[in-house]
């Protein structure tokens, strides 16, 4: 009976470990417009989707700056 209470205790304490996966985030964006690459589009852009059913939108904005 105490060997069974001590493993309970041991996989509580074990299963309380706080995990971190190691995540990467890689912002480069190739866009390509008819099959054609587009460069020179340097600046900040909004990405936003929307999806309704079995439709997922995205909508890529160029983010104005403001000028003072």
């Amino acid at each position: 009976m105490k060997k069974l209470i001590l493993l309970f205790t041991l996989f509580t304490l074990i299963s309380c470990i706080d995990v971190k996966p190691n995540v990467t985030v890689d912002q480069k964006i190739d866009l390509h417009i008819d099959g054609e690459n587009v460069e020179g589009l340097e600046g900040e852009w909004i990405i936003s989707a929307d999806e309704k059913d079995d439709v997922i939108t995205v909508k890529i904005e160029r983010k104005e700056e403001l000028s003072e």
